[in-house]
């Protein structure tokens, strides 16, 4: 048998025992490690290990080998990503189970972007199209193993319940919340879970505060979206559990913290509101007891008690104010950039600007289109409108090079026939085949080119 080096690298500096674990060639592998004594924790330029790079290719097997052959489970690659983050990423919930199991792994670890094991595990289906399950898992044994659940995942003071709820996976966001992960965290712009949370998960949060298990507060220092996430309250307590005794107890917090006079008018019992909260008729009582409570807990106020919900109050009117002039501001743009029904790039991202920096939500954005009497269909032609026109232009840039080209070929002396007959010795293609005989006479000594006056020694015909 011929005897090579197990250790020798290629011309790219790669190990045989990192080929082999690169394609989950666990025989291979087991080979070199065990006949042979290889080097399990050699590096490559990138700082990565046969580790690392089963890990990174999902190679659980092979990966589970290596790890009982004491290879290092700590290293850190040049990306700042270790064995565990990219175990995480693809999903692989025994492999993480393996390698937590170590003891030696630090949970908060973050990459170079900022990421922890924890939350790419959460985003393994977007990163490599894990299944969900396997993310559900993989999350599970990170959480069990004492991961923070609260962490923050971007410059935007994002958290990991955040993430899965807006990517509105329930397991996911129950696996997190049993973990104590906070329902009531916000960004740096002041959006909570519940605010940016998919259809399918909202229910779980509105629940959460309906049972009290987080404190449905309405304070001074809350935004507007406030009132109209008890008003989701009220609605989903008449759709899903037309239980009228959860919402007496919630109402009567809220009205220690919001203006009693603004919420009796608030819920009066007109068309208009039924229609608002798509709230059946058959709670009514609700909507009376409401304003009953408030105006008779606003006469009995004290002169203090007064002086303090009327200050609610204004504050109140303020933060309307203040949202109705960023609502009309944001109209403004879209109105504008809607005018001639097709939306450039540029104006794609002026609204999307203005939208981030007022605080606006897309809900607020399909409202404003509603009031201008725009479908979201006709915005989304709007925008294929551009690209319409741009296809136009790029086609008349075309025909107008067409025509630059054939007046380009147009015989001079005619100014009809195509050129096909170059003049020697300028070169210029400018005679038709019949104005060339005139060059190709006796008298050609005598013949000066039309275009630049030289005299003609003779003309070529050329074909083209």
């Amino acid at each position: 048998k011929a005897k090579g080096d197990p250790n020798e690298r290629n011309n790219k500096g790669v190990p045989p025992i990192h080929a082999a674990a690169m394609r989950g060639y666990l025989p291979v592998v087991q080979l070199l490690v065990k006949e042979h004594n290889v080097d399990v924790d050699a590096t490559n330029k990138n700082g990565d290990s046969a580790l690392s790079l089963a890990c990174w290719k999902n190679h659980a097997q092979t990966a589970m080998f290596l790890i009982d052959q004491k290879a290092d489970v700590e290293r850190v690659d040049s990306f700042g990503d270790t064995v565990l983050l990219d175990a995480a990423k693809n999903g692989s919930a025994p492999l993480v189970a393996k390698l937590v199991g170590t003891g030696l792994l630090a949970l908060d670890h973050r990459n170079r972007e900022g990421k922890t094991a924890l939350v790419n595990a959460i985003m393994s289906p977007q990163l490599t199209r894990a299944p969900k399950a396997n993310a559900l898992a993989t999350a599970k044994i990170l959480l069990d193993a004492k991961a923070n659940p609260n962490e923050q995942y971007d410059d935007a003071g994002h958290s990991v319940l955040m993430l899965a709820a807006r990517g509105g996976d329930k397991d996911l966001c129950e696996a997190l919340l049993a973990a104590r992960a906070n329902p009531n965290h916000q960004n740096k712009m002041g959006n909570d879970v519940l605010s940016i949370a998919s259809p399918q998960v909202r229910g779980i949060f509105l629940r959460m505060r309906l049972k009290r298990q987080n404190s449905f507060e309405i304070d001074e220092g809350r935004s507007w979206t406030s009132i109209t996430e008890l008003k989701e309250a009220i609605e989903y307590i008449c759709s899903e559990q037309n239980n009228i005794s959860l919402v007496e107890p919630i109402l009567k917090e809220c009205l220690q913290h919001c203006c009693a006079q603004y919420l009796g008018d608030l819920f009066q019992t007109g068309p208009e509101t039924w229609e608002t909260l798509s709230i059946p008729k058959r709670f009514r009582r609700i909507l009376q007891e409401i304003v009953r409570v408030a105006r008779e807990k606003s006469k009995n106020f004290t002169k203090d008690q007064a002086t303090k919900d009327l200050v609610r109050k204004l504050r109140y009117e303020n933060r309307v104010a203040e949202r109705r002039m960023k609502l009309e501001a944001y109209k403004d743009v879209i109105e504008m950039a809607i005018e001639d029904e097709v939306l450039t790039k540029k104006e794609l991202e002026k609204i999307d600007a203005t939208r981030i920096r007022h605080g606006l939500s897309m809900r607020d954005h399909n409202v404003i289109l509603k009031q201008l009497n725009v479908s979201e269909q006709q915005y989304l032609q709007f925008t294929q409108n551009r690209l319409q026109l741009t296809s136009d232009a790029k086609q008349g840039g075309q025909e107008k090079e067409e025509e630059d080209l054939a007046s380009m070929l147009q015989c001079v002396v005619c100014l009809d026939a195509r050129s096909s007959f170059v003049i020697i010795p300028c070169m210029h293609l400018c005679l038709c085949e019949g104005c060339s005989p005139f060059y190709l006479s006796q008298q050609a000594g005598t013949m000066k080119c039309p275009k630049c006056r030289v005299t003609v020694k003779t003309v070529t015909k050329v074909f083209m």
